[in-house]
Parts: C-alpha cells; structure tokens; sequence
C-alpha cells in the first residue's frame, strides 16, 4: 500500500489496498477522531481550475440529495425527519428560497426523482410526493430487517433500493431490489457479501450498477474493479454520465468516479478516473480541508453529492451544510483601449450665391429667342411688350405725380393780388 500522509493536497494521490491484503491489517487502528464544529470555507481546498462555495446550511445532519430538472435540490435531515427545498429559478448556482417539506419522516436515508415526483425512503417505507399532493405509501419498508440505511437510486422508470441485511466486518450482507412506481412491488436483482455495510449505489443507463459498502467500491459485473481503501468508508459515489455535467467541466473529471471519502486518516472527495467503465488510474484527492491540522479532529465529514449542469453540489453531514463545486470563470485580460485623436472636421459655411436685387423687372429685353418652343399661341407676341408697358405706367406715374404737386402751388395771379392789397 502507498503510505499515507497525515494532510493531503487537490490531486495528491490516494493509497489504496493490493489486491489480497486485509483492510484492517495494513495499518494499526487509528484513534477515533473527535468531530468539531465551525469550519469555513477558508480550510476547504480543491484543484485550481474548481471554485468551491457554500451553497446552503443549517440543514441537520444530511443524509440523502436529490435534484430535478429545474435546478430544485431536494435534502434529507436524518434527525429531524425533514426535506428541505432548495430552489433556484435561474440554475446559476445561487439559493433563491429554501423551506421544508409540509411532511416529516422516520430518519429518511434516500432520495430520488424520477419526472416531477419525488421518492423519500425511510425507516418506515418508501414514500411517493407529486407536486401539491400528500405523500403516499408506494413500498413498505417496515418488515425488512435492516442493519443500516437504505440507499435509494433511480434508474430509467424504476427505482433501485439497497438494503444492509448484516453489517458484520467478517460476513456482512446486502441485498438490492427494483421497485415498480405504479405497484410498488420489489423484485431482487442482487446479493453481495463482505460488505459492511452499504452506503451508496450508483448507475447510469445501460452500465452495471456499482455499490460503496465499508471500506470498498466495486462495479457488481466487474470483480476486479474493487477497491479498497485503509480505514476509510466510501460514504458516497457518483458514476460518469450519471448525471448531467457542466458544458466546460473539467476533462479529467469527465470520465471520473467521484466519491466521499470518511476516517480518521481522511475526510476528503476523491476522484477515480476510468477507462471503459474500469479505474485506469491512481485516485486522487478533489477536495480536502475537513481535517484539522494534527489530524485528530475534524470539523466536517463529507457525504452524499449529487450533480447537474451547474457543477457538483456535496454535503458536509455533520455541519449540515451544502457546498458547490463549480468550473472557476476565466479571467479575461483587460483590454487595453487605445485613444485616437478623433478627426475634427471643420464645418466650412458656403455662402450661397444670392441673385442681385432685380432693379425694375430685372428682365431686359425677352429671354425666349427665336428658336422658342412656344408657338403663335403664345400670349408672349414677338418682341416683348413688357418692358414698354412698364416704362408707358412709369412715365405716367411721375407726370401725375407732377402734376398733383403743381395743383398744389399758388398760381402768379393769385400772388399779384395780395401784394396790391
């Protein structure tokens, strides 16, 4: 086995198992660690091309996540027996609302949505909740001898459930069952032994399905695909092309297995890259920081994880908060604006050429030639008479004018009379 380091960095590698070797014989059993309170997101880390974020919190202790199309979250208390809804009307990564379902129920361990109907699995059954209406009992769970949570999935029309029958170390049991949404009969597709016990099943369309029990994950078709890891449970996975993925998510984390990792040696989301459905490399840490500094405390434990085209949402089970994991947004550099004198153009007035003032009629003599178009029909006769008729009116005018101011004048005669008086 790789040794371990007491704090990991994104994307150091994570030591696994050989084939053959007894998990809990590899190393001496680590303390207990003591769980603590009030962690920030300042001690998370996670690789650089990632932004990491609080989504949500104060929601209990976590145990189950689920998300429909429309960006709605949908998050199990263990504790308190509540749903909450977490909405986001413009799917951009940022909590509209958040309220709990008007139903309560018995330590509900799983979510799933299949259409617009949301499934909640308890202790008690598997419950059916349309939009507006009461929960209705599809399955009862009751009967069934449990040693753990049950692990609940959707797959096509169907739901997957997991049950734990025994959470022994040395012969540890589980069973998975189909349940039909109309009838609610369940139907056993599986057993698995060595398994102690079962936390999280996983499967996408048309691939086998794969199960986290204790310390291992293995793909149920595919034996070789276990692995095992010392002292420390896989809480959570989520397979590639299970859910839908960001448009730019990174390329190393398209074909990966991303799973929660608990112990006392790690607390930490790791990745398993795959090669056709198989791990073909080394896993990796995504995301660490719950672990304080001497690795004997922690203040956050991770758990379920649920994905869409927003990025990766996980909770921290013991703080009850949501965090998200998205692409980090490119910077673009600054562009560098450059001024350019701008062209002044001058207004240049054009003084318009005023015709001279007419003086009289300003026409002298006809302008119409001889090769004028305009026939005998004319009133214009050859030779214009304009000019005549203007200077006979003028001529008239001033001999009138003349002879108003002579009427005006005393006549000799009059004169001579009053110097003889």
């Amino acid at each position: 086995m790789i040794g371990l380091t007491a704090n990991a960095t994104p994307w150091d590698i994570v030591p696994v198992i050989t084939d053959g070797a007894n998990p809990n014989s590899v190393r001496p059993q680590s303390p207990q660690l003591s769980m603590q309170r009030g962690g920030s997101s300042d001690q998370l880390q996670t690789i650089e091309s990632l932004s990491l974020t609080q989504y949500a919190k104060n929601l209990g202790k976590i145990s189950a996540l689920a998300a429909s199309e429309d960006g709605t979250l949908y998050a199990a208390d263990y504790k308190t027996g509540r749903v909450w809804i977490l909405s986001d009307r413009g799917q951009d990564g940022s909590l509209d609302m958040r309220r709990p379902m008007a139903q309560t129920f018995n330590n509900p361990t799983g979510l799933a949505i299949i259409g617009e109907t949301l499934y909640v699995a308890d202790r008690q059954a598997i419950w059916a909740i349309e939009p507006g209406s009461q929960a209705r009992m599809l399955a009862p769970l009751s009967n069934i001898k449990s040693q753990g949570s049950f692990a609940l999935i959707a797959e096509d029309e169907g739901l997957i459930l997991g049950i734990t029958q025994s959470a022994s170390t040395q012969n540890g049991a589980a069973i998975i069952v189909s349940i039909d949404i109309t009838t609610g009969q369940a139907e056993k597709i599986a057993n698995i032994q060595n398994v102690a016990p079962l936390h999280s099943i996983a499967k996408r369309k048309g691939a086998p399905l794969w199960v986290a029990s204790g310390q291992s994950m293995q793909s149920l078709d595919s034996p070789e695909t276990r692995l095992t890891f010392s002292q420390q449970n896989i809480t959570a996975i989520a397979l590639p092309g299970q859910y839908t993925t960001p448009a730019n998510w990174p390329r190393d984390l398209k074909e990966s297995i991303i799973a929660s990792q608990t112990g006392p040696n790690s607390m930490q989301l790791i990745v398993i890259p795959t090669e056709f459905g198989q791990p073909s490399q080394a896993p990796r840490v995504l995301v660490e920081g719950f672990l304080s500094g001497s690795g004997r405390s922690a203040w956050g434990q991770p758990g379920a994880i649920v994905m869409d085209k927003r990025g990766l949402f996980f909770a921290d089970t013991h703080n009850g908060t949501l965090w998200h994991l998205s692409v980090k947004p490119k910077i673009e550099p600054p562009k560098v604006v450059v001024d350019t004198p701008k062209k002044i153009e001058k207004t240049v007035e054009t003084k318009s050429k005023k015709s001279p003032l007419l003086v009289g009629s300003g026409i002298k003599g006809s302008q119409i030639g001889k090769a004028s178009q305009i026939g005998a029909a004319s009133q214009l006769k050859t030779g214009s008479t304009l000019i005549d008729a203007y200077e006979k009116e003028q001529a008239e005018a001033e001999a009138l004018k003349a002879a108003e101011e002579d009427a005006k004048k005393p006549s000799k005669k009059s004169r001579s009379k009053r110097s003889n008086k």
